[in-house]
């Protein structure tokens, strides 16, 4: 390996007491002799996989790391990369039995440990993909922390902001039904409503307050924000382009004055073609670098 980075794979960031094979972070620090020169950013990976699937961890982020090390910018910006994992859902005789808000917390958990370690604050980048852009925003609703500064950009890849509108979205496809009904209600509960209708009148229930779509305070709860970034295919088979466009509208009407939210729908390919092919995320995140890179230095 070079010498412009070392990587560290399966760090807990939980004490042996409490933490299951689940709390584990793979870290990557980058140039540490340019540690005192400037300030350089973290990048942080939340994985997809519907808070469920044990086949997608942080591993997935293998490809778009190591395109990103190939990246001269990215080393002359970036102090370091790591990819998170988290609790999952879905097979509790499998020790996946998390329930909102278990893997968020497991989320803040990692950037907290990750902080305490290499002291970023808020000089850092989130990325999550499908189930892990929907934990990054989820972080961002929530009401700062003065244990835990919020990122100062965030880029969701093919997320989902809306979990009622999902669920109804794909009901018209009888195969899906049963799979989508599994991997939200093991993830969040019931829905308490009726499945396949999408009533106003159900606005409140447990999927709405876990729903970044159904937030409009960021101008509060992320108060730091420079740059919120998402990204989707329209060919996208398993989460809508409507779940991108219509949180796009809700964050460019409730983000912090100064904060920017730009949107990039003509990706190509499937789902998970954006970890699995990762030339075109290594290309988004590195846009996002440098545009915090020129914030950073107007």
């Amino acid at each position: 390996m070079s010498t412009e980075y070392q990587l560290t794979k399966g760090v807990r960031y939980l004490s042996s007491d409490t933490s299951t094979t689940y709390h584990t972070v793979d870290i990557c620090e980058v140039n540490t002799s340019l540690k005192d020169a400037v300030p350089r950013f973290w990048i942080i990976y939340i994985h997809g996989g519907g808070w469920s699937d044990p086949n997608i961890q942080a591993n997935s982020f293998r490809d778009i790391r190591d395109g990103l090390l190939r990246e001269k910018r990215i080393l002359a910006h970036v102090a370091g990369i790591a990819a998170v994992n988290y609790r999952l859902s879905g097979a509790p005789s499998e020790g996946r039995n998390a329930r909102h808000p278990d893997h968020l917390e497991d989320v803040q958990h990692a950037i907290k440990f990750l902080d305490s370690k290499y002291e970023f604050g808020d000089r850092y980048i989130l990325v999550g993909h499908s189930a892990g852009a929907t934990l990054a925003f989820q972080f961002a609703m929530e009401q700062p922390s003065s244990a835990l500064k919020k990122p100062l950009a965030i880029l969701g890849a093919s997320g989902i902001y809306d979990l009622r509108k999902l669920l109804n979205s794909i009901w018209p496809v009888v195969e899906y039904r049963e799979e989508y009904v599994h991997m939200l209600e093991s993830a969040f509960g019931a829905g308490g409503f009726t499945y396949g209708e999408y009533n106003e009148d159900s606005d409140g229930c447990g999927w709405d307050l876990a729903s970044p779509a159904k937030a409009t305070t960021y101008g509060s709860s992320w108060p730091n924000a420079q740059i919120a970034m998402l990204v989707h295919s329209s060919s996208d088979e398993l989460v809508p382009l409507e779940q991108s466009t219509q949180f796009a509208t809700v964050l460019e009407s409730s983000l912090a004055p100064g904060a920017v939210c730009h949107t990039r729908f003509n990706l190509a390919g499937s789902h998970d073609d954006i970890w699995r092919k990762p030339e075109e995320m290594v290309r988004l995140i590195l846009e996002a670098v440098m545009m915090l890179v020129g914030r950073s230095s107007s």
